[in-house]
């Protein structure tokens, strides 16, 4: 009771309530008439009245609503107040910053971890009704700019703050502070008439002060404020989810298609037993492809129901239908449109990307990607998988197509490169690439025209076919092409090799690298050699393991060898037996201490002498290894440098030695004589006149400079009598009146005829290979030369 007069010292008066406003209380029961002057400081100085008696329930308890006197509270008084006491800041008394009294000292309350419940039990306690708002506030004074409180738990029971869970005191100076607004009773009170100016309170004779009416009047304002905010937000949403099933039960096709590919299959099973249930098992009778469109049909009947997919988390399944929120209500009235210009150049940009870095068409459909954007750019919606592989994809093939042809077009001679090869991931699908290399303002160009499905039989006349088809598609004439590279295979070889059945015009090469590798690997098929490199492959293929794996570690960090695993080769891959032959060099004496902890693996060993073969192998691979990729190139010209490569290695390091062993003679001549024969007469007269012209080689590396200097003399008078019959074709067109008919129509309309400024060369003759149809001009040396500079 000292506690509740102290509150009462500390307030004003607003109301005396009966026990119908609280509710009963409980424990003793006290006189029920006291007689004070108001002058007193506890309840237990005021006398008892002698009328006084004591009730035996508590149906008649009386209660009191007081009001925080700020100005007391904030004076300095020696009455000692309790932890939490509250009081609020604000220009009205139910309203400002709220400020709690804990361990002596008024602190602020932040707005942190606050909720609706704690500001309840805050206006009940101050006598100010319920609670309208709170709120926070950066404003703070500086008396108390460094105390702040925090962490009331509160189950809206309690009396005052103080009975809430303990918070937590820190330190602050730029948070937002507490703020409420609550719904002042004092304000509402209606005025009671006094009967009697003694100060004595009978709590026989007083009722309730505040009635409905009065609350009414008082707030009335705001009610009618927040009435018609519910209202509104209610009938919104009501529209909102009226349209919903609107367009749930007019589900489109599409819909449930989008639907079913996001599903997997167990909830598919699910959808079928479903469906076969509700169709009397006809879906279980009908083939795959009619069940599908059965139980698609089944998905439409159930008006996508949110109920019938897992919405669970980790899910793949496709996201329940629920209804939006009154914020994405209004950003779907605001997405994009399928036409705006924003749309598409985000559909644009997913196009690319999917073209750029290979992926599947289908990943647009998946929900990562799906949250993905959504999340990125709310307001686009995501076209189906559909939409992407029929008009998107086509339309940006079709126009880089179009670019494509117009810079082909500026082309005079081109060359090409084209290979057959097989798709990884165990599908194993066959394919063939081919690319188109050619010079626009002394700038080298290159171009992958096709990458196409190649079912049929890799046969000559199926590539061949497949070649006149492409440049057919692509208008450019055939007769333009000066060489092509492939691999040495013989369909390719017989393909793109003149002959009684091809008529390619241009000089087939065989890939350098590849002719480099069969070199290397007819020299390791040598009998003593081939039991070493075997004898190594299965010492490799016993590491496999992974506990040898890890021992081989364990000995390479006590060895103090680097740390790398062994290499086992691969039959495609160029260079990958020097490799595995380098490493196990490398990592033998760590091997070795492996394979000696365990008796039964040292059958793995290679033998001393395999050990002799292998080490006089790698002194021939190792200068060949750097080689293999070194003309392989789309960023410039290489051919020129062909020739003094193969100069170098078959004539210094395949050349024979007095110190070499007899094992390393026949390794160099094996490879020797392959390099050899690799390489037909017409190709050495290339490679000598490209190594010609280049200023770094000259003719440092022609077997025959004469013939050489020759046959770069007749390209230049070719050359010059081109670039006459082009300068006088030009004037005549110019002078012409009318304009010649069109000699050409593209057959696809994407396609687009080169115009080469040179017409075909006089009585039939080719324009490549070079010095093949002509005789060599006569004349000395200064008089070619002369005409070489008159070219």
């Amino acid at each position: 009771m000292e506690g509740c007069l102290t509150l009462i010292l500390l307030s004003s008066i607003i109301t005396i309530t009966t026990s119908n406003w609280f509710g009963e209380g409980s424990g003793e029961i006290w006189a029920d008439v006291f007689d004070c002057f108001g002058n007193e400081t506890k309840l237990s100085e005021c006398s008892i009245s002698s009328w006084s008696r004591a009730e035996c329930s508590h149906r008649r308890d009386v209660g009191g609503i007081c009001s925080v006197k700020h100005q007391f509270l904030s004076s300095d008084s020696s009455l000692a107040l309790h932890d939490g006491l509250v009081r609020l800041s604000g220009e009205r008394q139910c309203e400002g910053e709220v400020e709690v009294f804990i361990h002596q000292v008024w602190r602020r309350v932040l707005l942190d971890s606050w909720s609706l419940t704690d500001s309840s039990v805050v206006c009940r306690q101050l006598g100010c009704g319920s609670v309208l708002n709170f709120y926070g506030s950066s404003s703070s004074s500086p008396e108390h700019s460094h105390e702040c409180v925090t962490g009331f738990q509160c189950s809206w029971s309690e009396a005052h703050l103080g009975n809430c869970s303990s918070p937590q005191t820190l330190n602050c100076s730029s948070t937002q502070q507490l703020s409420i607004t609550c719904l002042d009773l004092s304000e509402c009170t209606i005025p009671a008439t006094s009967t009697s100016a003694s100060p004595t309170v009978r709590s026989t004779s007083v009722t309730p002060l505040l009635t409905l009416p009065a609350v009414s009047l008082c707030v009335g304002p705001v009610l009618v404020i927040v009435l018609v905010a519910v209202l509104s937000l209610l009938l919104v949403s009501l529209l909102i989810l009226i349209q919903r099933k609107r367009v749930v039960r007019r589900g489109t096709m599409n819909d449930i298609k989008g639907r079913w590919s996001t599903l997997e299959k167990d909830e598919k099973h699910k959808y079928c037993q479903e469906a076969a249930a509700l169709r009397a098992q006809e879906a279980q009778d009908l083939t795959p492809e009619m069940r599908d469109l059965r139980i698609k049909m089944h998905l439409k009947k159930l008006k996508l129901e949110s109920g019938h997919a897992s919405s669970s988390a980790g899910s793949s399944s496709a996201e329940a239908i629920v209804q939006p929120t009154v914020q994405e209500a209004f950003q779907r009235q605001a997405s994009y449109g399928p036409s705006s210009h924003r749309a598409k150049e985000i559909n644009h940009a997913i196009a690319y990307c999917i073209a750029k870095d290979m992926i599947p068409i289908y990943t647009v459909a998946k929900p990562g990607f799906l949250k993905l954007m959504k999340t990125t750019v709310p307001l686009y919606k995501v076209p189906s998988q559909k939409f992407f592989s029929k008009t998107e994809l086509p339309k940006m093939y079709n126009s880089l197509k179009e670019d494509v042809g117009k810079l082909i077009a500026q082309g005079k001679w081109y060359a090409a490169t084209t290979d057959l090869w097989t798709s990884s991931g165990g599908s194993g699908h066959p394919y063939i690439s081919f690319t188109i290399h050619y010079l626009t303002d002394w700038k080298l160009q290159s171009n992958c025209l096709e990458t196409q499905f190649f079912p049929e039989d890799h046969t000559a006349d199926n590539i061949s076919e497949f070649f006149d088809n492409m440049l057919q598609e692509w208008g450019i004439n055939k007769e333009f092409f000066v060489s092509i590279t492939t691999d040495n295979a013989t369909n390719m070889k017989k393909a793109f090799e003149t002959s009684d059945t091809t008529t390619f015009p241009g000089q087939w090469f065989g890939c350098f690298g590849h002719n480099l590798n069969l070199a290397i690997s007819k020299a390791l098929k040598i009998q003593r050699v081939d039991t070493a490199v075997r004898s190594c492959r299965h010492l490799v293929q016993g590491f496999s393991r992974s506990w040898k794996r890890r021992e081989l570690r364990n000995k390479q960090e006590a060895l103090n060898v680097p740390q790398r695993s062994l290499i086992h080769d691969v039959v495609t891959r160029w260079g990958s037996t020097q490799k595995m032959l380098q490493r196990f060099i490398e990592q033998q004496q760590a091997v070795c201490a492996v394979l000696a902890t365990e008796r039964g693996a040292w059958h793995l060993m290679p033998k001393d002498a395999d050990i002799a073969v292998i080490e006089q192998v790698l002194q021939i691979l190792q200068p060949l290894s750097a080689f293999t990729d070194a003309l392989a190139s789309e960023s410039r010209v290489s051919l020129s440098a062909l020739r003094p490569v193969l100069s170098h290695i078959i004539s210094d390091i395949l050349e024979v030695k007095n110190e070499d062993s007899a094992l390393t003679i026949d390794l160099k001549r094996v490879m020797k004589s392959d390099h050899e024969s690799r390489y037909s007469v017409d190709a050495k007269k290339v490679m000598d006149l490209t190594s010609f012209v280049d200023p770094r080689f000259k003719g440092s590396f022609s077997d025959d400079l004469d013939a050489t200097v020759n046959c770069c003399i007749e390209e230049a008078s070719k050359l010059a009598e081109m670039t006459t019959l082009s300068e006088g074709a030009a004037q005549t067109e110019q002078s012409s009146t009318t304009p010649p008919p069109p000699t050409h129509t593209p057959t696809h309309p994407h396609t687009h005829t080169p115009t080469h400024p040179h017409p075909p060369l006089k009585n039939g003759s080719k324009a490549w290979p070079p010095c093949s149809t002509k005789s060599p001009p006569q004349g000395s040396r200064e008089q070619r030369s002369r005409r070489v500079k008159a070219a």
